[in-house]
């Protein structure tokens, strides 16, 4: 999938033109769930930890970013949570204490804004960050720091996030529909477009002497900055109207639309036009709400 050329940065500049608004006046905050800064020595499994007669209720998934693909989990890998649930203050379990003794020493040495573990206050066997006010909060949409494509997944809680799968808080009482209308915008093809053209190409792969090299341009990896995501241009009336066509609904729906129902006139098969109509000047266009098909099915009106 290649956007350089071809009207991509005029039609990149006239999305964000058209926009009334940008995502992050609709945000709580964007950022990581943890930092452990020994990934290896908490993030062991579920099998190991039960051997280890750690309590279950001091273990919960620890999602990466390689993990977060095709908009779901391809799997869980279970990590030591060590913190109280009703709490979130440490918790030093005698299984905990004894499973982590014999990396005491190197976890009491993590380095964080230029203070060791101890110095900064904090237990030796716990994380170096874990942030408390975006876990107490369970719903977040998860994405993939670096990837090929956008993969947004919404999450319930009862997980933790490290620094490669960043997780989207929604500002307070921010219900799931909510969640699910901004769901829908992150993983269209528009959104896809629109960040490839703003966050950082890694290349696909890296040559013999370790320099990043592209191949195809599909197979790039992009790095999902949260800080530029802030910026992404959010459509007309999204997320502060709860009396829309309900986004599950447009969810359900989606897969039975095809590409020229969804955008046809957005995305015409021969050129593309990147002027908006001067009857709806100043705000997105049709195709980003809500429509019905001629059968009556709804569906996201986005290719």
């Amino acid at each position: 999938m290649e956007h350089r050329g071809g009207g991509a940065a005029e039609l990149k500049e006239w999305l964000d033109a058209a926009a009334s608004m940008r995502l992050k006046r609709c945000l709580g905050e964007i950022g990581f769930g943890v930092v452990t800064r020994e990934d290896d020595v908490f993030r062991i499994g579920a099998g190991p930890a039960m051997r280890s007669r750690i309590p279950s209720r001091l273990t919960l998934p620890l999602i990466v970013g390689e993990e977060i693909r095709n908009w779901g989990y391809s799997s869980l890998s279970y990590a030591i949570w060590p913190y109280e649930a009703a709490t979130l203050e440490t918790d030093g379990e005698s299984e905990v204490i004894r499973f982590e003794w014999p990396w005491k020493t190197q976890l009491s040495d993590r380095v964080a804004y230029g203070k060791t573990q101890i110095e900064r206050g904090l237990e030796w066997f716990e994380y170096s960050m874990f942030f408390r006010d975006r876990f107490r909060t369970p719903l977040s949409i998860a994405f993939a720091f670096v990837a090929t494509h956008n993969h947004f997944v919404l999450d319930r809680g009862g997980k933790v996030f490290n620094r490669s799968a960043p997780i989207i808080k929604l500002r307070e009482h921010a219900n799931v529909d909510e969640h699910l209308e901004l769901l829908g915008f992150l993983n269209s093809s528009v959104a896809c477009f629109w960040m490839q053209q703003v966050f950082h190409n890694k290349g696909a792969s890296v040559d013999a002497r370790g320099a990043r090299q592209t191949t195809v341009a599909w197979d790039n990896f992009y790095e999902h900055d949260g800080t530029k995501l802030q910026q992404f241009p959010s459509p007309r009336a999204s997320l502060r109207s709860r009396s829309r066509v309900p986004s599950t609904r447009w969810l359900q729906n989606w897969p039975h639309a095809s590409p020229h129902q969804s955008a046809p006139n957005a995305f015409p098969t021969g050129s593309v036009s990147t002027r908006p109509s001067s009857r709806r000047s100043g705000s997105f266009p049709r195709w980003w709400h809500g429509k019905r098909s001629s059968t009556g099915s709804a569906f996201i009106s986005m290719a």
